[in-house]
C-alpha cells in the first residue's frame, strides 16, 4: 500500500475531529500516553492554526486527531497498553506528514501547554 492510500484512509477520520473532544480525550488519557504523544498531539492541534498549510495535508492532521478522538478504531482504546498503540501511530505517521509545515512557534505552544499541565 502506498503512503497516499494509507492517508486517504487518515483523513477520512477528520470529521470525527471536534476541538472539545479532543481536550476530553487529552484529559481522559494523558497520563497514559505519555508526554512525548501529548506533545505530538498538541503540536498537530496548534500547526492547523498556520493558514498556509495545504488543504491534504490539513485534512491528514484533522483525520489524525479524529482517530485519536474515537474510542473505537483498528486496537480499541479500552485494551490495556495495546490501546492506545494504533493512535500514537497515526499521530507519528501524520507529524512526519506535516512536517515541512510544523513550525517553532507551534512546538513552543505545544511545549507551553505541557509545561503547564505537568509542571
Amino acid at each position: 500500500m502506498n503512503i497516499d492510500k494509507i492517508f486517504t484512509k487518515i483523513d477520512a477520520y477528520a470529521s470525527h475531529f471536534s476541538e472539545g473532544q479532543l481536550w476530553e480525550k487529552i484529559a481522559a488519557m494523558g497520563k497514559r500516553l505519555g508526554q512525548e504523544a501529548l506533545r505530538s498531539l498538541l503540536i498537530l492541534y496548534y500547526t492547523l492554526e498556520n493558514p498556509a498549510i495545504p488543504g491534504k495535508v490539513r485534512a491528514v492532521i484533522l483525520g489524525a486527531l479524529g482517530y485519536f478522538i474515537l474510542p473505537i478504531d483498528l486496537v480499541p482504546d479500552f485494551i490495556p497498553i495495546a490501546g492506545m498503540s494504533d493512535d500514537i501511530a497515526v499521530v507519528a505517521a501524520a507529524i512526519a506528514y506535516a512536517s515541512l509545515y510544523i513550525t517553532q512557534e507551534a512546538k513552543d505552544k505545544a511545549d507551553a501547554k505541557l509545561k503547564t499541565w505537568f509542571g
